[in-house]
C-alpha cells in the first residue's frame, strides 16, 4: 500500500506547504556540522553582469563578477524578492518578518546566469539562499535526470543553508535566469527560530530525500501521512490509526 501511494505522490509542486505533524516523532534527527569557511569556500557560478553594470557595488566580500544591489535601481528587484521570501517564510514557519527588506538591501547580490550554468552542485558547501527573480532552473539527480523545474518566485538553497548540510541536489539554469543571492548571515537571522526538523522541512518543501542527511523512509512515511489526511476517506480517522496503516 505504501509503495502504491508513494508512486502517486507529486514531489514537484511549486509552492511550499505548511508544517505537518510528524509520523514518527520518536526518531531523532542526526546533526551535521558544517565545515569552517577556512576549509572550503562556497563556489559561485559563472555570471554575466554586462546588462546590469549600473547596480555594481564595491563590497570586498563579494565576487567581482557579482552585481551588488547598492543603487536606487534595486527597488523593483528587492520588492519582488521580499514578497516571494515573505510568503515562503510564512508558509514554512507560520511567521512573517519585518527585517526582510532591510536585509535584502544590505546583504544580497544580484546574479545573472546564462543557460546551462550550474548554480549549485550536489555535495558542495552552501550557506546562501537564492530567490529566482526571472527565468527558470532545473533540479537534477546524480544521474542527470531532472526531478523538478523551478521558476520566478521560488526559493533555492534553503535546506543546505538553514540546516548546514551539503547541497542535496545539483541546480542548473534551464533558461537565462536572474536570482537574488542572500548571504548566510542574513539567512541565519531570518530562520534562527525555526523549530522544524530537517525531515519536516523536506516534507513541507516536497523534497525527495536525495542526500545522506535525510532518511528516505521517514520522509516518505510523513509525505504519505500528509497525503492520506487530505483525503475524505482518511480525514476523520484518528492520526494514530493512519500511522499504523502506513507502518504496515
Amino acid at each position: 500500500m505504501l509503495n502504491k501511494l508513494q508512486n502517486k505522490m507529486t514531489v514537484t509542486g511549486n509552492s511550499p506547504r505548511k508544517q505537518q505533524r510528524p509520523v514518527d516523532e520518536d526518531i531523532d534527527e542526526p546533526e551535521y556540522a558544517s565545515k569552517s569557511d577556512e576549509e572550503e569556500d562556497t563556489v559561485l557560478p559563472d555570471i554575466d553582469t554586462a546588462s546590469d553594470k549600473s547596480l555594481s557595488g564595491s563590497r570586498d566580500d563579494v565576487s567581482p563578477n557579482t552585481v551588488v544591489l547598492t543603487s536606487d535601481k534595486q527597488s523593483d528587484v528587492i520588492l519582488r524578492a521580499e514578497e516571494y521570501l515573505q510568503t515562503f517564510l510564512i508558509d514554512m514557519t507560520g511567521k512573517s518578518s519585518s527585517k526582510i527588506f532591510d536585509l535584502l538591501k544590505s546583504e544580497s547580490s544580484l546574479l545573472h546566469l546564462k543557460k546551462s550554468s550550474t548554480l549549485l552542485e550536489k555535495g558542495q558547501k552552501n550557506g546562501d539562499l537564492f530567490v529566482i527573480v526571472d527565468g527558470s532552473v532545473d533540479v537534477l539527480l546524480s544521474d542527470g535526470d531532472v526531478i523538478r523545474e523551478m521558476r520566478a518566485g521560488e526559493i533555492l538553497g534553503d535546506i543546505s543553508a538553514i540546516f548546514k548540510i551539503p547541497v542535496t541536489a545539483t541546480v542548473r539554469v534551464k533558461e537565462t535566469a536572474t536570482l537574488l543571492r542572500i548571504i548566510s548571515t542574513a539567512v541565519q537571522t531570518l530562520f534562527k527560530n525555526t523549530k522544524l526538523s530537517m525531515t519536516d522541512w523536506a516534507v513541507g518543501r516536497n523534497f525527495l530525500p536525495t542526500c545522506e542527511a535525510l532518511d528516505p523512509g521517514r520522509v516518505y512515511r510523513r509525505m504519505t501521512f500528509n497525503a492520506l489526511k487530505k483525503t475524505s476517506l482518511f480525514h476523520e480517522l484518528p492520526e494514530a490509526m493512519v500511522k499504523q496503516l502506513i507502518l504496515k
